[in-house]
Parts: structure tokens; C-alpha cells; sequence
């Protein structure tokens, strides 16, 4: 949020899961479960396009989004198609890529 005018500038993608029958998970508990089964990657893929996609029509409305932050698990990162997914991402989000900020997560394993 910038203080100056009090409107929110920057974001960070975060995912959550709400379970039908047992409402919302943490990631901590999915995200783990993600990793081991080889599921980041695809999930890790579609944060990434959704968080440009958002970026982009937010741009379009006019919207004062200066920054997105998106989380990358290493093993996403490691990838052999990490490459191709950024590239992807970037093509999506159009003019507004240069706003997508790539976090590695600092707590996962390879």
C-alpha cells in the first residue's frame, strides 16, 4: 500500500484451497503433499499464468498495480520447462511482465 495515497499498489499471489466437505486447507498441508507428488509443477505453472493474466486486466481497468509478487517452489524452478513457463507467463501479462516478481520459496526441498 503506498502511504502517500493510500491505495494498494502491490500484491502477492497466494494459493488456498477450500475443500467442499472440509473447508479450507493450508498450505501447509497441501503444498507439501504437492511437492513430493510432482503436482507443483503444473500447480506452481497455473499460479504463475493466472497471476499474469490478473495482472494484465488489472492493468487494463486502470488499476494502480505496480508489482506481483509469485512464489516458485525450487523444484518449480529446477524444472526443465521453468524456462518455457516464464517465457509463457510473460508473453501472457503482455507489457505489464516487467510487474511479475519471481520469489523463490525458501522452504521447500528439491
Amino acid at each position: 500500500m503506498s502511504f502517500e495515497t493510500g491505495k494498494v499498489t502491490k500484491g502477492e499471489a497466494l494459493l488456498r484451497w477450500f475443500h467442499k466437505d472440509l473447508g479450507p486447507i493450508s498450505p501447509t498441508e497441501f503444498i507439501p503433499v504437492a511437492e513430493e507428488t510432482g503436482l507443483i509443477i503444473p500447480l506452481g505453472r497455473w499460479v504463475l499464468f493466472e497471476s499474469a493474466r490478473m495482472l494484465k486486466q488489472w492493468r487494463e481497468h486502470q488499476l494502480p498495480i505496480d508489482k506481483i509478487a509469485v512464489n516458485v517452489s525450487l523444484r518449480q524452478f529446477m524444472h526443465k520447462e521453468f524456462k518455457e513457463t516464464i517465457e509463457s507467463a510473460i508473453q501472457l501479462a503482455g507489457e505489464n511482465s516487467r510487474l511479475l516478481e519471481i520469489e523463490i520459496t525458501e522452504s521447500m526441498r528439491l
